[in-house]
């Protein structure tokens, strides 16, 4: 929309996190297909500049880094998915959804003539359930959401008005308010997305449970300290 209003030295007022902000993603015209539940013909932009050419149904929109991705299921992967619901392997089901970022797509087209199946309802949102980032963990690594605990410190504003007013975390929530600390809950997959997003926060978000995810911060943080050292004994 803002390169619609041809301003001269667009950049000199206002700044990306990432260049491809600026590209065209068909964000309307994917939200009004999910929304109205019809397939849509796009063409893709792959990692090597070649072009693949999909139908596919688009369920949900999800902004992750300043980058919108797609959750959408192919058409040709249909009839597998309804049967894997039919037996009650929603998990295995999830496997079968893609997720194209958005700046991908080169074109766009809506086919009206396909319907998304009754089964298919609201699985898009049922996909990000406990989700941190823009994938599910696949069902061959037997994953289960975890009950996560925090504690901030009441003196590090910015972190409290974060965690309070922007929902970093699934289902995050205050669990106690303390005179010099707050106690928040979430439930998420422990996936290395999460565990990046933890760490940036470091050390002021503190992890109280559960071991695996404070497993994961000391590994991280004892190998950066060794290859700091590595670096530090070369000068």
């Amino acid at each position: 929309a803002l390169n619609e209003l041809h301003i001269p030295n667009l950049s000199d007022y206002v700044r990306y996190e990432r260049e491809r902000g600026s590209v065209r993603n068909f964000l309307t015209q994917l939200l009004d297909a999910a929304v109205n539940e019809v397939g849509i013909e796009i063409i893709r932009r792959e990692k090597d500049n070649t072009s693949t050419k999909l139908l596919c149904f688009p369920l949900t929109l999800t902004e992750v880094n300043n980058r919108w991705y797609s959750l959408v299921l192919k058409h040709e992967k249909l009839p597998r998915v309804i049967a894997l619901l039919g037996e009650g392997k929603e998990e295995k089901a999830f496997d079968a959804f893609d997720i194209i970022p958005n700046d991908q797509i080169m074109s766009f087209a809506i086919k009206d003539e396909l319907r998304l199946p009754r089964q298919l309802k609201g699985k898009g949102a049922k996909y990000f359930d406990h989700v941190f980032g823009s994938m599910r963990p696949r069902s061959t690594k037997e994953m289960v959401p975890e009950h996560l605990e925090f504690k901030v410190e009441s003196r590090i504003d910015f972190l409290v008005t974060r965690l309070t007013k922007e929902r970093m975390f699934p289902g995050i929530e205050l669990a106690s308010k303390e005179k010099d600390a707050y106690h928040y809950t979430a439930k998420a997959y422990i996936t290395d997305d999460l565990v990046n997003k933890v760490l940036s926060y470091q050390p002021h978000l503190q992890v109280l449970a559960p071991q695996q995810l404070k497993d994961e911060i000391r590994k991280r943080l004892e190998e950066t300290r060794g290859y700091l050292n590595k670096e530090l004994d070369k000068k």
